[in-house]
């Protein structure tokens, strides 16, 4: 726990060890998620959906979290979809489409 020169109380929350391409930090209310994937400029595949969705369910649980602030690493925020990733398994893609757009797309 710290507290700051005005006394408020923050708790700085860093469990990012079970993940790898995603990092969540909360400090101070706000909820501040990296992107981690910086030899690919930060580009969205299967592993970093699924460790997005983990970390908005944090966050959703956290009634603390008053802001998010998603950013990427290496100076890049994200070059957008790992095609790669999504030609290689198809099937797998068309299931991550259907669970993303109809509700989780409005979250950005």
């Amino acid at each position: 726990m710290l507290t700051s020169c005005s006394g408020l109380t923050s708790l700085m929350v860093e469990d990012n060890m079970a993940r790898k391409f995603v990092q969540l930090n909360i400090d101070k209310q706000v909820a501040h998620v990296i992107l981690n994937r910086p030899e690919k400029c930060n580009a969205l595949n299967f592993d970093m959906f699924r460790e997005l969705d983990e970390v908005i369910g944090e966050i959703q649980q956290d009634r603390s979290v008053r802001g998010v602030i998603l950013s990427g690493s290496d100076g890049n925020f994200s070059s957008g979809l790992d095609v790669k990733s999504v030609i290689k398994s198809p099937m797998q893609a068309v299931k991550l489409l259907f669970k993303w757009l109809p509700g989780n797309a409005n979250l950005a």
